[in-house]
């Protein structure tokens, strides 16, 4: 008998390489309790618009293994990116919204809880409670009816004090949940959302009452100022306030749809174009890279890591000739063109200006390298012009 065995992840993965392309939103929770060994995406995140199979196949995908009892971990979603472009998922296919981090939680055993407040065999049952003294005497007093249940009045929304360091966090969640409603409306993924103004007790009150918002607006979305209206529901009653946010298009960058080991072509499986990240914090100067055609062709100088930002720093146009390697350099002067063998000084990549040395001369010059083993003359001196000049007019008294 053969014994066939097979992998849930791994199942997970074809389907989900067998279903249609299209673009599903995974909604992040704020705060998760995990019963289980390990947390899965379906227990962070909502999976929504997406078929049966797709959103059974997401869910089981394993993230971390689950905290200790009682113990919670943050998890955040750029993590989460990370982990699933590592499975095999297809970024450009997922739009992530909700919270930025979700605490994952643990909570103690109920078995536990229930064992230690029952009572065990060898303790004494409780004894009844004794009978008033009138139950006792036979004597029959009158009997205050039992008070009615105070009414329940409803009480303002709670407000808290709000540091500034608090209040522009806030506020930078509220812009995330801002774009994603209007990069759905819209569908234009290359719209965001800045310049949110919240009232100090608006901010007060959504601080305290924050769960599912509700997000609406009160003109057609376009570039520029816009008043949305945000409502959620408190134990108060729903509460509803308008915010003032200018909407804007988000600066284009080309992000690492999957890990490209170092040296490596970049192609156009490697990369998407989607909006800059927030958080994103360039190391020194660097330029940005907005299209693909920036970096199609080039290489990876550095291993780039799934949802990594591809700039002139990890991304270089490959190496065109190699230190010591003979390479051919072309001059022209009046319509004719020389070409003559040199030894390249040291590595050049596409438009790198290298040293090269004449190989029957021994002239050394800088020329700018223009392709494999090709390399385009500068300004010459010395002997270099000269024997340049004379290989020009021997060519044209041919």
């Amino acid at each position: 008998m053969i014994l066939r065995t097979c992998n849930p992840i791994g199942a997970c993965l074809a389907l989900l390489l067998a279903l249609p392309a299209g673009a599903a939103d995974l909604l992040m929770l704020d705060r998760v309790d995990c019963r289980s060994g390990v947390v899965r995406l379906a227990d962070v995140a909502a999976i929504l618009n997406a078929g049966p199979q797709e959103i059974d196949a997401l869910g089981k995908i394993p993230l971390m293994p689950s905290p200790a009892p009682g113990q919670q971990q943050t998890v955040r979603a750029q993590s989460i990116r990370e982990l699933l472009a590592a499975h095999g998922v297809d970024l450009g296919g997922l739009r992530f919204r909700g919270a930025r981090e979700t605490v994952v939680l643990t909570p103690v055993a109920a078995t536990t809880r229930e064992a230690a407040a029952a009572p065990t065999a060898s303790e004494p049952d409780a004894a009844e409670p004794a009978a008033e003294p009138r139950e006792q005497t036979g004597f029959r007093g009158y009997t205050a009816p039992p008070a009615e249940p105070a009414a329940a009045y409803p009480r303002a929304p709670r407000r808290v004090q709000l540091s500034a360091q608090r209040r522009e966090r806030l506020e930078e969640q509220l812009a995330a949940d801002l774009t994603d409603y209007v990069q759905m409306q819209t569908a234009d993924g290359m719209l965001e959302v800045v310049g949110v103004e919240l009232k100090p007790h608006n901010a007060a009150t959504l601080a305290a009452n924050r769960g599912e918002l509700s997000i609406s607006s009160t003109t057609a979305l376009r570039v520029g100022r816009q008043r949305f209206v945000v409502s959620f529901s408190t134990t108060a009653g729903p509460v509803k306030f308008p915010v003032m946010a200018d909407i804007v298009e988000a600066r284009p960058a080309v992000i690492a749809r999957r890990q490209t080991p170092r040296g490596a072509i970049i192609t156009a499986a490697d990369v998407y174009v989607a909006p800059l990240p927030s958080d994103y914090r360039p190391r020194g100067e660097e330029s940005i890279a907005t299209s693909l055609e920036d970096v199609i062709g080039k290489e990876a100088v550095s291993g780039l890591r799934p949802g990594e930002v591809v700039t002139d720093a990890n991304c270089l146009p490959p190496v065109m000739v190699k230190r010591n390697s003979v390479a051919w350099a072309t001059a022209g002067r009046g319509g004719i063109r020389v070409r003559t063998q040199v030894k390249v000084r040291r590595d050049g990549r596409l438009g790198d200006i290298v040293e090269v040395e004449n190989v029957d001369s021994r002239e050394l010059f800088e020329a700018r390298v223009v392709g494999r083993n090709q390399l385009a003359v500068l300004t010459l001196g010395g002997a270099a012009a000269h024997a340049l000049a004379q290989d020009i007019e021997t060519l044209r008294l041919r």
